[in-house]
């Protein structure tokens, strides 16, 4: 029995496996080019074929892993892009790029978990009804979604644990790397995020904020059963280093926050520099705007006698006309941009600096008072990166732009002392 096969690749091994299942089946392979008969010489040479076809196969696949190993070590992304960037091209390369109407959701997602006080579930729910889909316009899963909030990517970074390559990439991040960690450290080593009222536990407000000084674990916080009744700890679930009650810890902290509140006196100077800072701004804010105002009248005039010339005047012709009034309008469009920039929002500057004075000379009285949201939010203000803690002390913490401000205000030697009496 003969067929006459014409579309049969021979460029890999499948061929080999193909002919004999068609010589057992009493079907013969002829070739036109090759002699493929079924006696030894026939099978030893359909063998052969392809073995070489075989061979080609992989040599092109490792000379594609290879150029795509190269490319990832400079920072491009030769694979499909993530949900939030499109593949494109530049210069005959492939690059990666945001995409304008998911890139802004992915961002959302991150900054909104990011906080801390919604679930994964929560976030993927809102993220969702404002838009965010994969390519194939179907809701991301729950699973999916982890995998996002999980991806370095979105951060800038190309890894490839196969190939060993992690590097910061050629293509524009959508969070920041401090938002990132701060979002992994939410979602836990196990993968799953922390549901929100465990994380607002009214008997825990430091649960998480605060990590473990020996291994950077953000501490947990639970009750233990003693004889007689309960006791409130805050300790460290990964290594152990660290367990203090959680009076101790809240103690402690409330120390913390004495230590770093400023005198009035730098309060009052403070204040004065801000002050003096905003009206200076204000004061350069008006100058440009009057210089703008007067570019901006400039171009108008000339746009109004480009016009008169050609219509009423009939002193140009339309070719010139048109070149030199596209070029007018071109340069007011960018005047009347940066006037429009140069615009210094009217601000109550004295009643901000009032509240704000209010807060740092009291934080830790605040604190003290305040439910759990509050607390929250005050501390997140104070050191938006958290604190540690070793089991015996604070470590040093980066604190809020203002109060390093307060830091370079106060004399060498001198340390921020809680908020004195004046009265």
């Amino acid at each position: 029995m003969f067929y006459n096969i014409t579309r049969f690749s021979r460029n890999s091994h499948d061929f080999a496996i193909a002919r004999t299942l068609l010589l057992r089946l009493g079907i013969s392979l002829r070739s036109v080019n090759e002699p493929l008969g079924d006696d030894p010489v026939g099978n030893l040479t359909g063998n052969i074929l392809a073995a070489i076809g075989q061979f080609d196969n992989d040599e092109k696949s490792r000379r594609t892993a290879a150029g795509m190993q190269a490319a990832l070590e400079l920072g491009r992304w030769p694979f499909k892009a993530p949900i939030g960037y499109l593949n494109g091209a530049q210069g005959g390369k492939g690059i990666v790029i945001p995409d304008p109407d998911r890139a802004p959701l992915v961002k959302q997602a991150f900054e909104e978990f990011g906080t801390g006080h919604c679930s994964r579930p929560e976030v993927l729910r809102r993220v969702t009804a404002l838009g965010l889909t994969t390519r194939a316009g179907k809701p991301l899963s729950a699973q999916s979604f982890a995998n996002l909030l999980r991806n370095r990517f979105y951060a800038g970074w190309v890894e490839v644990p196969k190939w060993g390559v992690s590097g910061r990439g050629d293509f524009e991040p959508l969070v920041p790397d401090a938002l990132f960690r701060r979002v992994q450290r939410l979602l836990g080593s196990t993968g799953d995020s922390v549901r929100p009222y465990r994380r607002r536990h009214p008997d825990f407000p430091l649960r998480r904020f605060v990590t473990c000084g020996q291994c950077e674990t953000p501490l947990t916080g639970s009750w233990s059963t003693g004889r007689a009744k309960k006791y409130a700890y805050y300790h460290c679930r990964k290594c152990r280093g660290v367990k203090i009650a959680k009076l101790d810890l809240e103690g402690a902290f409330l120390t913390l926050l004495g230590r770093s509140q400023p005198e009035r006196a730098y309060m009052r100077l403070f204040n004065e520099i801000v002050l003096d800072v905003w009206n200076a701004r204000r004061g350069e804010a008006k100058k440009l705007r009057s210089k703008l105002e007067a570019v901006v009248r400039q171009k108008r005039e000339r746009l109004d006698r480009v016009e008169d010339a050609f219509l009423h005047e009939r002193s140009i012709d339309r070719q010139t006309y048109e070149r030199q009034r596209d070029k007018l309008r071109e340069q007011l469009s960018l005047a009347e941009m940066e006037l429009s920039d140069a615009v210094l929002d009217d601000l109550d500057v004295e009643g901000v600096l009032g509240f704000a004075e209010h807060v740092m000379t009291n934080a830790a009285r605040l604190w003290a008072e305040l439910g759990i949201d509050g607390k929250q939010e005050l501390q997140r203000a104070i050191f938006p990166e958290g604190v540690s803690f070793d089991g015996e002390e604070f470590g040093t913490a980066v604190t809020s732009l203002a109060f390093k401000h307060f830091e370079a205000l106060r004399p060498t030697g001198t340390d921020l002392a809680p908020q004195r009496d004046e009265n």
